[in-house]
């Protein structure tokens, strides 16, 4: 190989650009990489510049570290470097970032290293007082036959491992941090109040969580200084692979298309009545929250999950609700002020991942949502769908913080914060590469705040929010509030199952539905023009609510007139199908009255009475059955 070089090039053609190509060829042959391994040959005393001076020779760390030939003199290739440590000595084995030679008189060197780069690598005997007979008998062993390049697996290894174990202390240091707030928060609760008792056991859950974590951070340490086992990123993609599209023209024909596809896709034998989709996707259409409930076994999850697999351009996100959660921070994370970084959550990097893919529609789905009181954890996101598409934007942290970062990191990368928005993340990767090791760091942190968790977080116009439900004595009763702001559809156990099914097997479809995304996600626009026939039907369906008056919460305000009239514009359906499916899903959830209050029992069997045939009128007639609540759930 420095043959070949050698025959390519001589002295007397030296340039700048010439010694940059050489430098090139021996990166690609394997020769060099990016620093430089180097051992010390010699070294003296500089007065002039009152350090030591340091002749080593480059190795090669692709040949036992056997010293590598400079192809334009056929000597050894050496470089020099200063230090005012008397700490390295010869025979020593060092290592250190390095650029091709700019200096006329240097140019047949070829290489020049940074002095303040250069660090010694560890004898074996110096690995084993640090970590032990265990772990320098597991190196040796491993690498038997090539026991040269010892010392540089360890340092690779000191550098991952010094890295994760100061990120893990910081970790343990902020979970320290946090424990103490809430012990001292509980003992400020318990002067105020007895009252906040059932608070003060719930911040007691929390103290004994973070003692968990904070055990299992430290036993992870202890592991760190046994073995080095490097970290495996996995990558949970989305890929529809070489299925062909589908393409439909009108609503009924998408609707039709995705009850067989979720019957016939992967073999997956989901069937569906024709209407639940037909609700489901409307709603989501129009950027609803759509709750999905029903007992067990009726496929709530299964929906969401198989409609991101049949649909082109459609991601599903499924995020656990645990019973803890308590507050925003469990959904969206936590901006950390000793770090400067913020502690993500599944959810908010669903988030984040709408945003850079604005072509695709992400459902994040709220998997038993009520486990939790929904309004404590999800409160953020009810107040801003209240507004304007382009001002949803959720406070995260601090805009001053925020705005220190971002200029913190344009002075570091020397660009402005057009440039920034203009390079690119490769462009700007070179930049940072190109900082020292702590502004490196830093830069890094800044980037991914300053692009991906803004202090001011604006929720994407791609997004739709989905939760299942459970109905059973171990979840949070929904609000009135909550119920205001969501469309619910009722998913049961199917009495015409094997119909359904029949009729799916005999039309069999095979592919993934593409449908235009652009025009799906103009259903739910602010400024979207609602015919005035639309507009009627929506008002007929606030005089209806206005004979359920003195049932609290029942009457539908002017949030469910905007709700419907954007359910309606979707599809202008036939006026039957459009009743049933506003009643049972934006009606009927909202009634909820004690059965021995004869004046509200007599007003809601008037509304019965006046229903037209329907799912809507046996939905209202079953909750008349029940013995002591008259409501829509269970």
């Amino acid at each position: 190989m420095i043959d070949e070089i050698k025959r390519n090039y001589n002295k007397e053609d030296l340039t700048k650009e010439v010694v940059q190509n050489i430098v090139g060829d021996l990166k690609s042959q394997g020769l060099l990489g990016k620093e430089i391994i180097c051992k010390i040959t010699w070294k003296k005393f500089n007065d002039d510049k009152d350090s030591w001076i340091h002749f080593m020779d480059v190795l090669n760390p692709s040949n036992k570290l056997t010293p590598i030939i400079n192809p334009i003199d056929g000597e050894k290739l050496s470089v020099v470097f200063y230090s005012h440590d008397t700490g390295f000595n010869i025979n020593d084995l060092v290592v250190g970032e390095y650029e091709p030679e700019t200096s006329w008189q240097y140019l047949e060197k070829l290489v020049k290293v940074d002095s303040e780069t250069v660090r010694k690598l560890p004898k074996s005997t110096e690995i084993k007082d640090l970590y032990g007979d265990k772990f320098a008998e597991y190196l040796n062993n491993k690498f038997e036959d090539n026991k040269e390049i010892i010392p540089i697996i360890y340092e690779r290894f000191e550098e991952i491992y010094m890295d994760k174990t100061d990120e893990i202390l910081e970790k343990i240091e902020n979970l320290e941090k946090q424990k103490e707030e809430v012990v001292l928060e509980k003992k400020e609760k318990e002067k105020e109040s007895k009252s906040l008792d059932k608070s003060i056991h719930t911040r007691e859950r929390k103290v004994k969580v973070l003692d968990n974590d904070l055990q299992e951070l430290k036993n992870k340490i202890n592991s760190f200084k046994t073995y080095f086992i490097p970290n495996m990123n996995e990558f949970n993609g989305h890929s529809q692979g070489n299925s062909k599209l589908i393409t439909v023209d009108n609503l009924n024909d998408t609707i039709v298309s995705i009850q067989r596809l979720l019957y016939h896709y992967e073999n997956e034998g989901l069937v569906y009545k024709y209407d639940v989709i037909n609700k489901f996707y409307k709603a989501i259409a129009i950027d609803q929250i759509v709750l999905l409930s029903g007992p067990s076994g009726t496929g709530k999850s299964s929906l969401v999950n198989q409609i991101g697999k049949i649909i082109n351009k459609f991601k599903v996100h499924h995020i656990a609700v645990q019973s803890s959660w308590t507050d925003v921070q469990d959904l969206l994370g936590f901006f950390n002020p000793i770090q400067r970084k913020y502690i993500s959550t599944s959810f908010l990097d669903a988030l984040v991942e709408a945003k850079y893919d604005p072509e695709c529609i992400h459902i994040i789905c709220l998997d038993e949502m009520n486990l939790a009181h929904i309004e404590y954890y999800f409160s953020s996101f009810l107040s801003v769908r209240e507004k304007n598409v382009n001002e949803r934007y959720l406070d995260l942290y601090s805009l001053r913080i925020y705005n220190e970062v971002k200029r913190e990191l344009l002075e570091l990368l020397g660009i402005s914060e057009k440039e920034l928005l203009d390079l690119g993340i490769d462009k700007i990767d070179e930049k940072i590469n190109s900082l020292k090791k702590g502004d490196r760091e830093t830069a890094r942190g800044n980037l991914e705040l300053v692009l991906y968790y803004q202090a001011k977080f604006i929720i994407p116009r791609n997004v739709r929010f989905v939760g299942t439900l459970n109905m059973d004595e171990t979840v949070k009763p929904l609000s009135p509030k909550i119920i205001d702001r969501s469309f619910i559809i009722a998913l049961n156990h199917l009495d015409d199952y094997e119909n359904i099914k029949s009729e799916l097997e005999e039309n069999y479809l095979e592919g993934i539905l593409d449908i235009n995304i652009e025009q799906f996600m103009e259903y739910a626009d602010d400024n979207i023009i609602i015919d005035e026939n639309i507009k009627d039907m929506a008002n007929e369906f606030i005089k209806i609510t206005d004979k359920l008056n003195i049932i609290p919460n029942a009457r539908l305000n002017g949030r469910g007139r905007k709700h419907i009239e954007k359910y309606i514009n979707v599809e202008q359906a036939e006026d039957g199908v459009i009743f049933n499916q506003i009643v049972s899903s934006k009606i009927l959830p909202r009634v909820l009255f004690n059965k021995s209050d004869e004046l509200k029992l007599q007003v809601f069997q008037n509304f019965i009475n006046n229903l037209p045939e329907g799912d809507s009128k046996e939905k209202a007639k079953g909750m008349m059955s029940r013995k002591r609540t008259i409501q829509f759930w269970g």
